[in-house]
C-alpha cells in the first residue's frame, strides 16, 4: 500500500495543471511517468510480500489513494494561495494556529469523554496497512 502513496507525485502534477493552469510538455509528462514507475519498482523490490495481518485490503487501498490525492491537492492549493495573496506567511501561520486550537481542544475533550488515554494515541495507519 505504500506503493500507492507514491502516486502523490502524479496527483500533484495533475492538480497543478488543473488548478494553476500550468502546462506540461510531453517530455515532462514522460519524465514524471518514468519517475513514478521507477519509485514504485524500487519500493516493490524492497518490500516483503507478506499477507495482510490486520485490516481490510480494500480499505487500505482506498485510504492510500485518498491520502495521495489529498496531499497533491493540498500542496497545489497552498501554492495557489501563497502566490495569489499579498498576506504575509507569518499572518497565515497565526491564522492556521488560531483555527486549529479549538479543533484540537474539541478532539481532546471528546477523547477524554470517551475514556481514551490521550497520552497513548492509537496508530490508525497500522489498522489499514500491511505489516
Amino acid at each position: 500500500l505504500q506503493l500507492l502513496y507514491q502516486t502523490k507525485t502524479l496527483s500533484t502534477a495533475i492538480f497543478g495543471v488543473v488548478i494553476l493552469s500550468k502546462s506540461l510538455r510531453c517530455n515532462q509528462w514522460m519524465a514524471l511517468s518514468v519517475l513514478v514507475v521507477g519509485v514504485v519498482m524500487a519500493q516493490s523490490s524492497q518490500s516483503g510480500n507478506g499477507p495482510l495481518t490486520k485490516g481490510n485490503g480494500a480499505i487500505g487501498v482506498m485510504a492510500a489513494l485518498g491520502v495521495s490525492i489529498c496531499s497533491g491537492f493540498a500542496s497545489v492549493y497552498l501554492e495557489k494561495i501563497l502566490k495569489g495573496d499579498k498576506t504575509s506567511i507569518w499572518v497565515r501561520n497565526v491564522q492556521l494556529c488560531l483555527f486549529s486550537i479549538p479543533l484540537q481542544l474539541m478532539a481532546y475533550y471528546a477523547a477524554v469523554a470517551r475514556g481514551h488515554d490521550v497520552d497513548k494515541p492509537r496508530n490508525l495507519a497500522k489498522s489499514v496497512t500491511v505489516e
